[in-house]
């Protein structure tokens, strides 16, 4: 896991208010998968009246957040069209790795007061949460639209299945795989950097496409 994630590759294509980010393998120059979402004007009354009249017995006290975070004119709408895994790369817990890149990106365009909308047209079984109600999604509509008003619980759940997922597959102990994720999320061969204890070094490709840094003089290959 730690090598297919250091030789990502991350390209960022933006048309009107539509962002897709594609993740590719450099390993193997393939897609591993990507993310669309559109930045959408702040909830109109029509919203509100969605929520207000929900089909989904929704309990009063979350259909009040929801509401409160929908009226809320600084809050930027933002809409989840879909996230896709390529099949040779599916149970690998990707997903967290893409969603949590998602998260930098809005950061990295300063947008930081935010909420979700989506279809969380996912399968789940009886009385078991979807893919998406485990990140906070509440479904709204028997069409299955569903809003993540609770971003601070959202990105959270990320970070913890992040750590519990990508990390752990690291193949080196806990104080190298926290280093090495580090690596990854601040750069890594994504930008051809890479975060060291000395700071941010470039990274150099060899006649034989190894991959090193220069460090005190010396070359430091990167495993």
């Amino acid at each position: 896991m730690g090598s297919l994630l250091s030789g990502v590759e991350k390209e960022i294509i933006t048309e009107n208010n539509t962002t897709i980010i594609k993740f590719i393998d450099n390993r193997k120059n393939q897609e591993i998968g990507h993310i669309n979402y559109s930045l959408c004007p702040p909830a109109d009354n029509n919203d509100i009246e969605i929520i207000e009249e929900d089909e989904m017995n929704i309990s009063s006290e979350i259909k009040k957040k929801i509401i409160e975070v929908m009226k809320k004119k600084e809050k930027r709408k933002i809409h989840i069209n879909f996230i896709k895994i390529e099949d040779k790369y599916k149970d690998l817990g990707l997903s967290y790795f893409i969603l949590k890149q998602f998260i930098e990106n809005l950061n990295e365009c300063r947008i930081g007061d935010f909420y979700i909308t989506l279809s969380d047209d996912t399968d789940k079984n009886e009385d078991e949460s979807s893919y998406w109600e485990k990140f906070g999604a509440v479904i709204y509509t028997n069409d299955d639209e569903a809003i993540i008003y609770d971003t601070d619980s959202f990105i959270k759940y990320i970070d913890k299945k992040y750590e519990e997922i990508i990390i752990s597959k690291l193949d080196c102990p806990l104080p190298c795989k926290k280093r090495k994720a580090k690596n990854i999320q601040n750069g890594g061969k994504n930008s051809q950097y890479i975060m060291t204890k000395k700071g941010k070094r470039k990274i150099h490709v060899g006649k034989r496409g190894g991959k090193y840094y220069i460090m005190n003089k010396k070359k430091i290959y990167i495993k």
